[in-house]
């Protein structure tokens, strides 16, 4: 599995936070300086009519949540988050962004073998 791929496998199981969420979640709304580390959600990707995606506003209804991100999660994170804060903090190796169809194909069934009965993401 792509290392990349392992972080933000990482980040759904252990924050809870939807397919959707995590992808348009950008560097500037992570805090791993924080007391206890953290990230906002501010949008979500979502499929349009032409199945494709785009960033529109998340579903959780009430404002914009704040997550609070483990100690092993953010040491995973912090070599992600460099560069322009206002770029996505999951991307490729190539620098693009994490495909739905990609992770769930390739990585997903993966993980969730992987993991079974054990403490969560030691792939």
């Amino acid at each position: 599995m792509d290392e990349n791929h392992k972080t933000f496998v990482h980040f759904l199981v252990t924050t809870g936070t939807s397919l959707g969420e995590a992808p348009a979640i950008q560097i500037a709304y992570i805090d791993l300086a924080a007391r206890v580390p953290d990230a906002r959600i501010t949008k979500a990707s979502k499929r349009d009519n032409h199945s494709g995606y785009y960033t529109g506003q998340p579903k959780t209804g009430t404002g914009k949540p704040t997550i609070g991100i483990d100690r092993t999660l953010a040491n995973l994170l912090h070599p992600l988050l460099t560069g322009n804060r206002h770029r996505t903090a999951f991307t490729t190796g190539t620098g693009a962004c994490i495909s739905h169809k990609a992770l769930w194909q390739h990585d997903w069934d993966h993980a969730g073998s992987v993991t079974a009965g054990r403490s969560c993401c030691t792939f």
